[in-house]
């Protein structure tokens, strides 16, 4: 970047820029001596001016696309998660209302289906499970 060598300065115009640079100086030194004080340190810590500046509208615009080294992340927490947990209400249980319209022969269980307890009683191995299976083989070859 050239900077031109036949440019004058008023003085005006550098009392103007001492001015808006004291002043945000000054607010930043504010904004982070506030954290400082908030974390009960009492030196101020490029973390403490990470904190401080979104607090203050002008400095959080001036410091919009700014990176502090070692200032670490503004903390942020959404809405919906600062609320806080909150327990759904238990359901009651509450049975089936039986018709009285049904048959007393039908039964909301199939019949092509065998529990394996009715199966254990009709002596039929292929719906257990292999151990189970397994279990009574041994059981009913083991010598009495």
């Amino acid at each position: 970047m050239s900077t031109p060598n036949h440019v004058t300065v008023q003085t005006d115009a550098a009392v103007a820029i001492a001015a808006g640079l004291d002043y945000c100086q000054s607010e930043l030194l504010d904004v982070a001596s506030k954290a400082a004080d908030l974390k009960k340190q009492g030196k101020i810590t490029p973390r403490h001016i990470k904190l401080g500046v979104p607090q203050d509208e002008s400095l959080a615009e001036l410091f919009r696309d700014v990176t502090i080294p070692q200032g670490g992340v503004v903390p942020h927490f959404h809405p919906e998660l600062a609320m806080g947990y909150r327990k759904t209400p238990k359901r009651s249980y509450q049975p089936d209302v039986v018709n009285k319209d049904k048959k007393e022969g039908s039964s909301p269980i199939k019949k092509d289906k065998i529990s394996p307890a009715s199966a254990k009683d009709k002596g039929d191995v292929s719906s257990l499970s292999y151990s189970r299976a397994k279990k009574k083989k041994d059981s009913s070859d083991s010598p009495k």
